[in-house]
């Protein structure tokens, strides 16, 4: 292991809230708030409270909220809470029972030209021609 480089061990049990600016391998059982760069919860891993990362790979279990720029959900995976992404994965056999909230959308950024072009904007679900052009 490196300095950023940290791995709690299957036998460990850890309550509180880490922080950290490397990697994180959880083995064993986290109880608390994990802020880190990259997440990794190993598949005999489980992590239960809140978690921020740039990366996060759930190959374990993660029961709470997770906010991370791109978040995989293995096939060993479970996820159960809520999620904030801006790419999200879910690997076939992943266990997926999250709310999703995306951190950047292409349907915001639609509402906004929308706005800025006097119209409302479209209903989700919905598609709407934002400027005048071949139908």
């Amino acid at each position: 292991m490196t300095a950023d480089h940290s791995l709690f061990a299957a036998d460990l049990v850890v309550t509180g809230t880490v922080t950290g600016r490397g990697r994180l391998d959880v083995d064993g059982r986290v109880e608390g708030d994990v802020s880190v760069q990259h997440l990794s919860v190993n598949r005999d891993g489980t992590l239960t409270g809140n978690a921020r990362a740039d990366d996060a790979l759930l190959s374990g279990s993660l029961v709470g909220t997770i906010r991370a720029q791109k978040v995989t959900v293995a096939r060993s995976g479970r996820l159960s809470g809520l999620v904030e992404y801006e790419v999200l994965g879910i690997e076939p056999g992943g266990t997926f029972e999250a709310e999703c909230r995306p951190t950047t959308a292409p349907a915001l950024e639609t509402g906004r030209r929308a706005a800025a072009a006097g119209q409302e904007p479209a209903a989700p679900g919905a598609a709407r021609r934002l400027a005048p052009g071949p139908a």
